[in-house]
């Protein structure tokens, strides 16, 4: 729909000020599209697939050549300009994927789900490149994933759509603290199990500013906190002569997020 190439069935999508339904065709001009399956013709290099892209755009055949050069080498195919995209792998044709999106110097890139079927160090790759593209040269990145990991660790804003709703969106710091209100931060600890200094150790650890409750399971403690007070934590356990093998700040990510409205979303029609 933001793309115009589906009609909404009641509502608007705008997309740079532009309506995607009446305006489709300066929505495609300013906007780069890459799908989760890119298509290219097979017989052709992947540069000649290039050219045709840059022709399709109106550039010039000098600057056409020039500035898929140019792309081929930002996203690390400089090696591979005249090789077949037949023979290209699947991290391959991604990355000539986004240097096809590039190649009209969008305002905005959307990508659908651009990991998919990739090895990890493909994913790793991709990724970078994306947050590069993002980051370091200004471009505004609309990125489709169930991959919630992914997304987290590349995205400024996410929106979260359930059942086709749009539930909440935001950055993740700001969604995590309104939902878990009750304890926005859980320490755990592992320690020492001599028992008399545990029992003592919890009456202290209760008398830090912010420490909620305590939960001791074996060696390890769980303390929810109202705000982080992990350095507190650890100078009192060390203090009270128990030895202190780990301590981890629990953060709530994109998963328990999703986790949290999906389970919330059964009496959404």
């Amino acid at each position: 729909m933001m793309l115009g190439l589906t009609e909404p069935t009641s509502g608007q999508a705008k997309v740079l000020g532009l309506d995607s339904t009446r305006d489709g065709l300066r929505v495609k001009k300013s906007i780069g599209y890459l799908p989760e399956d890119v298509g290219f013709y097979e017989d052709y290099s992947g540069l000649e697939n290039l050219l045709y892209t840059a022709e399709l755009s109106g550039l010039s055949r000098v600057l056409a050549r020039a500035k898929a050069l140019d792309l081929m080498q930002r996203v690390g195919l400089g090696d591979a300009t005249q090789k077949l995209v037949s023979k290209y792998s699947r991290g391959m044709r991604q990355r000539l994927g986004l240097a096809d999106v590039l190649i009209k110097d969008p305002q905005i890139i959307i990508l659908d789900e651009p990991t998919l079927g990739l090895d990890p160090q493909g994913v790793d790759e991709l990724l970078a490149l994306i947050r590069r593209l993002s980051r370091e040269e200004g471009l505004t990145v609309l990125l489709s994933s169930h991959h919630l990991r992914q997304v987290q660790e590349i995205c400024d804003r996410v929106g979260l759509f359930v059942k086709g709703k749009l539930l909440a969106h935001g950055n993740i710091q700001d969604l995590s603290s309104s939902l878990f209100t009750s304890e926005p931060y859980v320490i755990e600890a592992e320690i020492s199990t001599a028992e008399n200094p545990v029992k003592h150790l919890r009456v202290v650890l209760q008398d830090i500013d912010g420490v909620l409750s305590i939960d001791i399971q074996g060696r390890v403690l769980r303390i929810s906190c109202a705000k982080n007070v992990t350095a507190d934590i650890a100078r009192v356990i060390v203090s009270c002569g128990v030895d202190l093998y780990h301590l981890s700040k629990k953060e709530y990510g994109l998963d328990d997020i999703y986790r949290h409205y999906f389970n919330d979303s059964n009496d959404l029609p």
